[in-house]
């Protein structure tokens, strides 16, 4: 029963802890892609299927009269990504997506780049890139861990790119990653009339500077996006959920101390969750816990420490009449 009793008790403090996040800046650029996990595994063919990429995180950029539309998801094993847009005739094009695999902001082994060049008559070329740390550049992999499709529409024009990406490949000179962690990423888009980037500034993103990249945050089996607990107490279609993943991506994982909280949480968070989907009596605690976090992401994020401090002493004083509650559950048998 004690277990219980203090296993609950992080659930709240976990729910409690965003609350006082400090505003220190990542050597990153504080963008952030949060992928979706993918419940739907996508047909790499160059089409964008209907609901193929619903469950994907998805952004949408406009350059000089020029539209691109980005994907992202995962699963276990891959990442997937995939472009739409309208930018120009069917003409050679590039693009390069560089990822530090190390999360560190510095190249080193393991640092990997995907190219996919399309020449304008219908091909693609697909190559694999990894960082030497010897030569200081990019240098050429002998294989190409990546699958990619390209399609070119006319009247009106419409270029679509889908590919996927291991995780972990098992090549050393690839990235090893997986579900729930962050690493930096940046992606290039070029042709002759418009260039891309991610993440967008007034300089572009340097590919041998990873502190002018942004990070891409991988999603976890069952997450909906990572927020487990919510998703467990609230169920995935919740606008609460919604709301603490955004308040997430924009306050938490743009700091030192949110991306610290955000990585520890992933990995506790799910044998929490598991616990509360396990006995349903515990949701509707969860819920009014979660109320305070849901209503600070969704208008105090301009909240000072002390009254943020306030909050979290106030749910820290509700976990221990919660826990009171769940002793008095397990004496009487209803747990």
């Amino acid at each position: 029963m004690t277990k219980r009793i203090w296993l609950f008790a992080a659930i709240l403090v976990l729910v409690a802890v965003p609350t006082v996040t400090t505003g220190v800046a990542l050597a990153y650029t504080g963008d952030l892609i949060s992928s979706g996990w993918a419940s739907v595994t996508p047909t790499i063919d160059g089409v964008i299927g209907a609901g193929e990429w619903d469950d994907a995180w998805t952004d949408t950029t406009t350059i000089l009269g020029t539209t691109l539309t980005a994907y992202a998801k995962n699963d276990a094993t891959y990442l997937y990504f995939a472009g739409e847009g309208d930018p120009t005739p069917d003409i050679a094009r590039d693009l390069m997506v560089f990822f530090d695999n190390g999360h560190n902001q510095v190249l080193d082994a393991g640092d990997d780049m995907k190219m996919l060049s399309a020449d304008g008559l219908g091909g693609l070329v697909v190559q694999d890139y990894y960082w030497d740390g010897v030569a200081l550049d990019w240098l050429q992999d002998s294989s190409a861990h990546v699958s990619a499709a390209y399609t070119y529409a006319a009247g009106p024009q419409r270029i679509t790119i889908e590919g996927r990406v291991p995780l972990a490949s098992g090549d050393g000179q690839d990235m090893s990653t997986a579900p729930g962690e962050t690493i930096g990423m940046m992606w290039y888009y070029h042709d002759a009339f418009v260039d891309f980037a991610w993440p967008e500034s007034m300089v572009p993103p340097d590919p041998y500077d990873p502190t002018t990249w942004g990070e891409l945050q991988l999603a976890s089996a069952g997450g909906g996006g990572g927020c487990f607990i919510a998703t467990a107490a609230l169920g995935p279609d919740d606008s609460s959920v919604q709301t603490l993943r955004t308040f997430r991506d924009t306050h938490l994982a743009t700091n030192a101390v949110g991306s610290g909280f955000v990585s520890a949480y992933y990995k506790l968070s799910p044998p929490i969750a598991g616990f509360i989907d396990e006995h349903p009596a515990l949701k509707p605690v969860v819920r009014a816990a979660l109320l305070p976090s849901v209503g600070i992401s969704q208008s105090g994020v301009g909240m000072g420490l002390a009254a943020r401090a306030t909050t979290v002493a106030s749910m820290l004083l509700a976990s221990i009449a919660a826990a009171l509650w769940l002793r008095r559950r397990a004496v009487a048998g209803k747990l």
